[in-house]
């Protein structure tokens, strides 16, 4: 019988310490709550604060459509020409010529590139694709 009364006295013991614990517990939290409060309203703010930037950028990204390469391939009569390797044709078929206006015209069906230069054609202006 002791033994039961000893085990009781322990569990009341505790239960009562348990209680104090939970008392002091609920004081803290109630004397920091207004810190808590205040600091879950920066943090909130703060959230908000960065995902409006993150969402102005998102949109700024999509409104302005800027990739950093482009490329230009047209196909025709079952082939493909690239435009940057038509201009480098080009280019190097003018090398020690100067002109200050280069237009380019492709016939797809002879598989050319004929060029003019500052207005004036001729029958060697022509760059086989």
């Amino acid at each position: 019988m002791a033994s039961k009364k000893k085990s009781t006295a322990m569990v009341e013991n505790g239960i009562k310490k348990a209680e104090e614990v939970i008392e002091t517990v609920e004081k803290v939290i109630e004397e920091k709550q207004p810190e808590i409060e205040k600091a879950a309203k920066e943090i909130t703010e703060k959230a908000v604060k960065t995902t409006k930037k993150a969402a102005e950028k998102a949109k700024k990204t999509v409104q302005k459509f800027e990739p950093k390469k482009t490329t230009l391939v047209f196909e025709a009569d079952g082939r493909s020409y690239d435009y940057d390797e038509i201009i480098k044709a080009v280019n190097k078929a003018c090398k020690g010529k100067t002109a200050k206006k280069l237009e380019i015209y492709v016939n797809a069906y002879e598989g050319a590139a004929y060029y003019v230069l500052d207005g004036e054609g001729s029958e060697e202006y022509r760059v086989e694709l």
